[in-house]
């Protein structure tokens, strides 16, 4: 069986704990699962990553087995349950984070498939929501910032953009954040300004061509 550990995200474990899955020439090793769960309550679909880093999406197929495709399914924010629940809601760039904010008691979310695939149809779990976006401390983190806003704004009732890893190392994200001993809360996040209008407060010269080609 042996151990495993995954120096990025600082973890490990057993082998025989993680399922080995047929990849095109050798197998690959899952050692993380995040569950989708849908309005019912039920698992909608599971993002799986795998080691060396790479990533894929399931949904049960009714049989106890999996199904390696999402047709069809209605696409859901990470943590749909808490959310719902919330008036606060803070949105990060991948699910290690907002598992990483549910720990601290923040409600935390994001979407599928990394920072250049935010889904239109997630915008209307946040209606009436006090929204609140952490960005990575990167290009793909302030690309996806504006495509969030212009999907959200309308429905809910306030937007933060909150920079918090701006002073960081090139590409850190909130666990960097964390792990450097800084603290987040919903009381420091509001010291953020609210985006009034998101042409006037948020594009740019280098993100209007981007924001444009969002469709």
């Amino acid at each position: 069986t042996g151990d495993f550990y995954d120096f990025e995200q600082e973890s490990g474990g057993k082998l025989a704990e993680i399922e080995v899955v047929p990849a095109a020439n050798a197998p690959r090793l899952i050692v993380q699962k995040y569950d989708y769960i849908a309005e019912s309550g039920e698992l909608a679909y599971q993002v799986v990553r795998y080691m060396p880093k790479t990533f894929r999406q399931r949904r049960p197929d009714g049989s106890g087995g999996w199904k390696w495709n999402l047709d069809d399914v209605p696409l859901v924010p990470y943590r749909l349950p808490d959310i719902r629940s919330a008036t606060d809601v803070v949105i990060v760039e991948g699910e290690k984070d907002a598992d990483r904010l549910a720990e601290l008691g923040i409600v935390a979310t994001t979407n599928m498939q990394g920072a250049g695939n935010w889904q239109a149809e997630l915008s209307k779990y946040f209606e009436g929501k006090r929204v609140y976006i952490i960005p990575d401390n990167d290009k793909a983190g302030s690309d996806r910032t504006p495509k969030i806003i212009e999907a959200v704004h309308p429905v809910a009732q306030s937007i933060r953009v909150c920079d918090v890893c701006a002073g960081m190392p090139a590409k850190s994200d909130v666990s960097d954040y964390l792990d450097a001993g800084n603290e987040i809360s919903i009381e420091k996040l509001n010291s953020y300004a609210i985006i009034q209008d998101p042409i006037i407060d948020i594009i740019d010269e280098s993100n209007v061509f981007e924001l444009i080609n969002a469709d």
